[in-house]
């Protein structure tokens, strides 16, 4: 216990006690405690933003996730929430400039983007809570978990002897006793003292934001407050971001079709969300301007990197750059960005899959070439690589099902947003990707019948040997990922299997109790891994094309091209010297 007060600006001294770090005393007293604990919290978070905003947002972002959005919550538990709004406020507005350094300044002069912000990961959200609207659900969550323990109660047939018994003629005896949930608050509330109006309150105040429920903590009476509820901060919570979350989709969905803003809502998923939670490590390190592309893409915000280079031309196209940078990424502009994109996925997939301990095939040649006759095969030998890798999918995995291990073919995709990819009717959340991975077997198959008529020479209408053989296989599946690294159903089920197979392997070097407490945890590392993996590819595709944007990039990208060419001649005039050279020497 300290005891001490405080000299206000007007001169007036006012007196308290802090009792377990809890301000006790005059009014003023308290709140000019909680302006202190504000100033505290504030110094801290421009401290680590000054250090860390040259160095690794994705670093400055973790620690704002992490801890400085947090470090307020032990007052707005122990404080009347009224004391707490003005310091809140403060805090609210601090971890608001900081989440701009790490995304961008746009963030705080969008409305939409900033209340994505506050919503949780799990909403699609950036998941820094906004403490001023968190304050009444966690001091009532800790009310209701310590009132109970305060005065004798009867829990079956059995007497708990409360710690603080003389407390019964305020909270009532008998009131927290098994069977008086419905009224277990309501000799407290009939007192009128100050936790009672406060208690009071905060409930309607609850209430009056989430509206008429017929369900949830809120939909019962204030004297009834927690009942049947293990954690009632965590239920308040739920119930008050469940209504801001249908509140901030009524108001996107009703943005314009073409609103970046309402695409990026409608297109993301549970992989789109992993960057909000990860740690930079091996696995999730984002460097700074990644990092801004991926959390601008994310609120549907303009790309920082396309900015000072918006409206001129882009490559030798005719087309220039948009704001958003999309065109970057949907036009076919040299190099190998598209091919190296989809690569650094497949690589990652097939990699877990080896670690989960799940028998697969990556990049599946020669499984078709077998069924096409020697003349036929001389003639698809003539025709362009691309051509003859049309039908090699890039997975072939075995799913174990009652027992058996049945192979499957699955084919990996990576979606650029553009009209044609994203038309701007859809509706449902993420499908693009479950669109494009449904098409994905019907190309296959139109593929395998050319074929067979083209080399096989089988007659139309007939099913051919590569069909028949392609069909043997199953469903071909599709795993894609799109714009926002949001990914197809297929993904989901792949994921699942890798994560049971992993847990059936690893489980005891992990230290579970299981395989099924294990499954939760591989399945969060996949998900991890694959989600980053899709964002950071994303916007390293776009800020490499950025070299192809803005007058004599064409030319400077030519001689780029002649440079290269010239130095594989030399290379190969010299390799092929050194050769002759060693043969004679023989």
């Amino acid at each position: 216990m300290s005891i001490g007060g405080f000299v206000l600006d007007n001169g007036r001294q006012v007196a308290g006690i802090k009792v377990g770090g809890v301000p006790i005393g005059e009014p003023d007293y308290i709140m000019k405690f909680m302006d202190n604990k504000a100033t505290d919290v504030l110094s801290t978070v421009n401290t680590i933003t000054n250090k860390l905003r040259d160095r690794h947002l994705q670093s400055l972002w973790t620690l704002i996730y992490y801890s400085l959005n947090a470090r307020f919550l032990f007052w707005l538990q122990h404080c009347y929430p009224y004391f707490v709004h003005a310091a809140a406020d403060r805090i609210d507005s601090a971890i608001l400039q900081a989440a701009c350094t790490c995304v961008d300044p746009q963030l705080a002069v969008d409305t939409i983007a900033q209340r994505r912000l506050r919503l949780p990961a799990r909403m699609f959200g950036g998941g820094l809570r906004l403490q001023r609207g968190l304050a009444p659900a966690a001091f009532l969550g800790t009310l209701c978990k310590c009132l109970p323990m305060f005065v004798h109660r009867v829990v079956g047939d059995v007497a708990v002897p409360g710690f603080l018994p003389m407390l019964a003629q305020e909270l009532g005896r008998g009131s927290f006793d098994e069977g008086n949930e419905d009224t277990r608050y309501h000799h407290l509330l009939e007192t009128y003292l100050p936790v009672a109006i406060a208690f009071r309150n905060a409930w309607r105040d609850m209430q009056q934001e989430v509206g008429e429920v017929t369900d949830g903590p809120l939909a019962l009476p204030v004297a009834a407050a927690g009942k049947g509820q293990s954690n009632l901060q965590k239920a308040l919570t739920r119930q008050l971001e469940t209504t801001l979350f249908q509140r901030l989709d009524v108001d996107i969905r009703a943005l314009p079709p073409d609103d970046m803003r309402r695409c990026s809502w409608l297109n993301v998923d549970k992989f789109s969300t992993t960057w909000v939670s990860a740690w930079p490590d091996a696995d999730a390190f984002l460097a700074n301007a990644e990092f801004s592309e991926v959390t601008t893409f994310y609120f549907g915000l303009p790309s920082p990197a396309c900015r000072p280079m918006v409206g001129q031309r882009v490559g030798t196209s005719r087309m220039v750059l948009d704001t958003y940078g999309n065109r970057l990424t949907t036009l076919p502009l040299p190099g190998d960005g598209w091919r190296t994109q989809n690569d650094a996925i497949k690589w990652k997939l097939s990699a877990d899959m080896l670690d989960m301990h799940v028998r697969s095939s990556t990049e599946v040649y020669g499984l078709l070439a077998p069924l096409i006759p020697q003349i036929g095969r001389n003639r698809l030998d003539g025709e362009p690589r691309r051509k003859r890798q049309g039908l090699v999918p890039d997975f072939m995995v075995y799913e174990r099902s009652q027992g058996m291990e049945l192979p499957c073919f699955i084919e990996l995709k990576t979606l650029h947003f553009g009209s044609s990819t994203y038309p701007l009717n859809l509706q449902s959340r993420c499908e693009a990707v479950a669109r494009r991975a449904a098409g994905l077997h019907g190309e296959y198959c139109e593929k395998a019948r050319s074929v067979d008529t083209s080399y096989c020479e089988t007659l139309d209408g007939h099913v051919g040997p590569v069909l028949q053989k392609l069909l043997s296989y199953g469903h071909v599946r599709g795993v894609v990922f799109g714009a926002w690294a949001e990914s197809s159903p297929d993904t989901e089920r792949l994921l699942s299997q890798l994560a049971r197979q992993g847990a059936n392997a690893k489980w005891r070097q992990m230290g579970s109790n299981d395989p099924e407490s294990a499954v939760g945890c591989l399945a969060w590392l996949l998900r991890r891994r694959w989600g980053l993996t899709a964002l950071r590819e994303c916007a390293r595709l776009k800020l490499e094309r950025l070299a192809y944007v803005g007058r004599g990039a064409a030319a400077a990208d030519e001689r780029r091209r002649a440079s290269i060419a010239a130095h594989a001649s030399r290379a190969r005039f010299y390799n092929n010297a050194r050769a002759s050279f060693e043969r004679r020497r023989r």
